[in-house]
C-alpha cells in the first residue's frame, strides 16, 4: 500500500501527463496546418519576386487559415495584429490557424495550476541551493538525479531526447497561464475600487504582465534554439560514430562521447593556429556549444585506445562535424519559423514585435537563418554561450539525457530511450540532411534488418510521390521492422500492383497506409484499425489494392473515398485492362484532408451518404 501523500503525487503526475499530452497534440496541429500553407503559398507563388498583395487567390488563401502574410519566401507566417474594435482584442485570429487559439486558451487554463511543474519538467534547468523547491518534490530534476535507484519512469522525455519544440512550447504555455491568472485577479480586485487612479494602475500592472510574458517567451525561445543545435548536433555525430568505431567497443557509452569531445577540441584548435582556413565562426562556436555540453562528464583522456585507431577517426569525423554545422542551419531555421508562428498564437501582443516584417514584400526575401534571427532578435551563438548560467543549463540537459547504467533489469524497462533525434518533425527543408540521415540508417542499421526481412522493399522507381506523412528516415531498432512498407507511393497503378504483391504474396486484400507507407492485410482482421491507432491517433488514410478504391477511418469506423488512380479519362474503371496512374488533384484531396484532421468529418458525412456499410473494425 502507499502513503496518501504518495497516491496525490501520482495523480498530480497523471493529470500534468494528460496536460503535456494536449501541448503535444497542439504543437502538431499548429506545424500540420501551417505546414499545408506553406505548401498552398508555393503552389501559387512559385517565385516571390512580385508584390504579393496583387494575387487574389493568395489573399483568400490567407482569409482562409486566418493570417495576414508570409514573409522569409511563405516560410514565415505572420498573424493579424490584435484589434480593439474585435472582440475587444482578445481574440483576434479567424480561420483553420487562428482558431487553434481557443485550443490555446483553453490549455493555458489548465497550466495556470501547475506553471512551475510545467516548466521545470519541460526546461530542466538546474536548481541552486538556495532554491525553495523541496528535496523530495516530485518534479524537481534536483531530486530526479537521485532517484535512479527507485523504481519509477520518468514524467517526461529528457529535453536533448525528446522533441524540443513541444518542450518549449510547454514553458511558453506555464508562463502564459499564470500570468493570465494573475492578470484575471487584479482585474477581479479593481472591480472594487473603480476610479480613474485605478484605471491607470491596472492598465500599467497589465502591461508590465504582458511585457514579462514577451520576455520569458523570447528566453524560452533563445534555450529550445540551443537545444535544438545540441540535440542535432548529439544525434548526427552519435549516428556517424556508429559507423566508424568497432562493434566490440561500440556499447561503451564514454568511448564515442570522447572522440566527440576530442572532434570539437581539434577543429577549435585548428583555428586558433590558423592550420585550417576553412573553419568558420559558426563552425567553431558549434564547437563550444558541444564542448560545453560534453565537458562535465567526457576528456579527451579518457577515450580508450584498445581497438580504436583515435587519429584517423578523429580526422575522419572531422569533415562530418564541419558538414552537420551547415546543415544544422536548417535544423534551427525550421525550429524559428515553427516556433514564431506558434508564439503569436499563445501571445497577441508579440505581433508588434514582427510588424518591422509586414513590409518586405519589395525586399530581398530572407532565407537564411542568420537573417531570420535578427528579425527574430534572436542574440548570436557566440553571445548567448558567454552567459555562465546558459553554460550550466546546457550541462544540466546532458548530465539528464544519459544512459542510466542501471544493473536492475526492471529500472532499465521502466526508463525512456535516451536517444538524441538529429532528425524530427517538422522535417528539415535540407535535402542534403535527410539524404545523409537516410544513408547513415540504409547502410548503418537496415543491412543487418534485410537479411532477417525479406519483405522490406528497397525498390524504388523515379517515377513516385512523397507519401502523405512526408518522407523520413526510420531510426528504428531493427526489432521493429517486422512488417513490410514503401518509402514512396509510385505513380503507375501497375508499378505499386507489382511491389505491393512481392511484399505480401499470400495477402488476400492488401492496404497501403499512405501516412507512412506500411503494407497490411485488409482482409477482415482489423489490422487497419489497429495501425491507424499507431500512425495517426486513431485517423488513417489507406489504399485497398484489390479494389483500387481509398480508405479513409476514424476510430472503428470506415468508409470508402475516390480512388487516387485514374485512367486517361480521369476515371477509376471497375474492371482492369486500361493503364492507371496517380492524379495528383485527387492525392492532393486527400493530403488536404489529412493535414486539414478532416478525416473524422469526412468519415462522417461519407457514411451518412453511401448505401454500403462497413462493419465497425472490419478493416
Amino acid at each position: 500500500a502507499i502513503s496518501d501523500n504518495r497516491r496525490q503525487e501520482l495523480l498530480r503526475e497523471k493529470l500534468i501527463s494528460k496536460l503535456l499530452q494536449s501541448i503535444h497534440a497542439f504543437t502538431y496541429s499548429c506545424c500540420s496546418e501551417t505546414a499545408e500553407l506553406r505548401r498552398l503559398i508555393r503552389k501559387k507563388l512559385p517565385s516571390f519576386d512580385i508584390e504579393i498583395s496583387s494575387f487574389e487567390e493568395l489573399r483568400n488563401i490567407y482569409a482562409k487559415f486566418g493570417v495576414d502574410c508570409a514573409v522569409c519566401d511563405g516560410d514565415f507566417i505572420l498573424m493579424p495584429e490584435p484589434s480593439a474594435s474585435h472582440e475587444a482584442g482578445h481574440q483576434p485570429f479567424e480561420g483553420r490557424i487562428g482558431k487553434l487559439r481557443y485550443l490555446a486558451l483553453s490549455i493555458m487554463v489548465a497550466a495556470s495550476a501547475v506553471p512551475r511543474e510545467v516548466s521545470q519538467l519541460c526546461l530542466q534547468l538546474p536548481l541552486g541551493k538556495d532554491s525553495r523547491a523541496e528535496k523530495n518534490d516530485l518534479f524537481n530534476t534536483e531530486s530526479i538525479k537521485n532517484q535512479e535507484n527507485e523504481m519509477r519512469a520518468p514524467v517526461v522525455f529528457p529535453l536533448l531526447c525528446g522533441h524540443v519544440l513541444t518542450h518549449v512550447v510547454a514553458a511558453m504555455f506555464s508562463t502564459c497561464g499564470q500570468t493570465r491568472a494573475r492578470s484575471d485577479l487584479f482585474e477581479m480586485k479593481s472591480l472594487h475600487r473603480e476610479t480613474s487612479h485605478n484605471v491607470k494602475d491596472n492598465e500599467i500592472h497589465l502591461q508590465n504582465l504582458l511585457l514579462k510574458v514577451h520576455s520569458d517567451c523570447h528566453h524560452f525561445i533563445q534555450l529550445g534554439f540551443l537545444a535544438r543545435l545540441l540535440q542535432f548536433f548529439l544525434g548526427s555525430m552519435q549516428m556517424e560514430c556508429e559507423q566508424v568505431l568497432p562493434p566490440p567497443v561500440l556499447p561503451n557509452r564514454i568511448l564515442w562521447e570522447s572522440v566527440v569531445y576530442a572532434v570539437v577540441t581539434n577543429l577549435m584548435t585548428d583555428y586558433e593556429n590558423g592550420t585550417n582556413k576553412s573553419i568558420t565562426s559558426w563552425e567553431v562556436n558549434c564547437c563550444k556549444l558541444v564542448q560545453t555540453a560534453l565537458s562535465v562528464h567526457v576528456t579527451i583522456d579518457s577515450i580508450p585506445t584498445v581497438g580504436v585507431d583515435v587519429e584517423n577517426v578523429v580526422i575522419l569525423l572531422k569533415t562530418t562535424f564541419q558538414k552537420c554545422c551547415n546543415w544544422v542551419k536548417g535544423v534551427a531555421y525550421c525550429y524559428l519559423i515553427d516556433i514564431g508562428l506558434i508564439f503569436q498564437i499563445l501571445v497577441p501582443g508579440a505581433m508588434h514585435s514582427y510588424k518591422h516584417m509586414r513590409n518586405m514584400y519589395k525586399l530581398p526575401q530572407p532565407q537564411s537563418l542568420d537573417e531570420l534571427m535578427r528579425l527574430m532578435k534572436i542574440e548570436p551563438l557566440d553571445f548567448l554561450l558567454r552567459s555562465p548560467l546558459t553554460r550550466d543549463v546546457l550541462k544540466n540537459w546532458y548530465s539528464l539525457s544519459r544512459t542510466r547504467l542501471s544493473p536492475n533489469k526492471i529500472m532499465r524497462r521502466l526508463d525512456c530511450a535516451r536517444i538524441y533525434r538529429g532528425v524530427d518533425w517538422p522535417l528539415v527543408k535540407s535535402s542534403d540532411c535527410i539524404d545523409y540521415f537516410a544513408s547513415l540508417d540504409v547502410h548503418g542499421r537496415r543491412e543487418n534488418t534485410l537479411a532477417m526481412n525479406p519483405n522490406i522493399s528497397t525498390f524504388i522507381t523515379e517515377k513516385c510521390v512523397l507519401l502523405l506523412g512526408g518522407s523520413f528516415p526510420r531510426l528504428k531498432s531493427s526489432s521493429e521492422f517486422r512488417r513490410p512498407y514503401v518509402e514512396s507511393l509510385p505513380t503507375s497503378y501497375t508499378d505499386l500492383y507489382a511491389k505491393l504483391g512481392s511484399l505480401c504474396p499470400d495477402s488476400e486484400q492488401t492496404a497501403l497506409c499512405l501516412i507512412c507507407g506500411e503494407v497490411l492485410n485488409a482482409a477482415g482482421k482489423g489490422e487497419c484499425t489497429t495501425h491507424a491507432y499507431k500512425c495517426g491517433g486513431g485517423s488513417g488514410i489507406f489504399f485497398l489494392l484489390q479494389e483500387c478504391i481509398g480508405l479513409i477511418m476514424h476510430g472503428v469506423k470506415a468508409a470508402y473515398v475516390h480512388s487516387p488512380y485514374v485512367d486517361s479519362h480521369g476515371e477509376t474503371p471497375h474492371y482492369r485492362g486500361r493503364p492507371l496512374n496517380l492524379d495528383l488533384d485527387r492525392y492532393n484531396t486527400l493530403n488536404e484532408l489529412w493535414s486539414g484532421h478532416l478525416v473524422r468529418q469526412k468519415v462522417i458525412a461519407e457514411r451518412g451518404n453511401s448505401r454500403q456499410v462497413i462493419i465497425g473494425n472490419f478493416y
